[in-house]
């Protein structure tokens, strides 16, 4: 995993929560309809959420977006890539590079090529040490 080795116990239960949430959520994601993607929301991070938090803590507020399918699924590892900077779990190259690999994977997203899109996502999120849910 390419985060910061101290990590406080509150993080570590944020953490667990988000990965919980995120398997949820990308549990229901798996559920494919017709209808093409939807345009991948943009990350919900602002940095003055972060400001007064201790690092590694990330803002009550933060939410995963929404979305089904790949551009769902961009949209969700985008934001927490985005958190993860934030809140000082990750470098800016480690950042760079999956945003650079997603932008990649973003091209692919369509409704005939959904479920490779996907696919690349977990195997991305996995390359990194994230869970990659089902």
């Amino acid at each position: 995993m390419r985060l910061h080795t101290s990590r406080s116990a509150l993080f570590c239960i944020k953490a667990l929560g988000l990965a919980g949430m995120g398997l949820t959520i990308l549990s229901l994601a798996a559920c494919q309809t017709s209808a093409p993607p939807a345009a991948a929301p943009s990350s919900s991070v602002n940095a003055n959420d972060y400001a007064n938090l201790p690092a590694g803590v990330t803002p009550k507020n933060f939410q995963l977006p929404t979305g089904k399918g790949c551009s769902g699924d961009i949209a969700r590892f985008r934001a927490v890539m985005d958190n993860d900077l934030a809140s000082g779990h990750t470098t800016d190259k480690v950042h760079r590079d999956i945003h650079a690999e997603l932008d990649k994977i973003s091209k692919t997203c369509d409704p005939a090529r959904d479920s490779e899109a996907s696919s690349a996502v977990r195997a991305l999120k996995s390359r990194f040490g994230y869970p990659s849910g089902g």
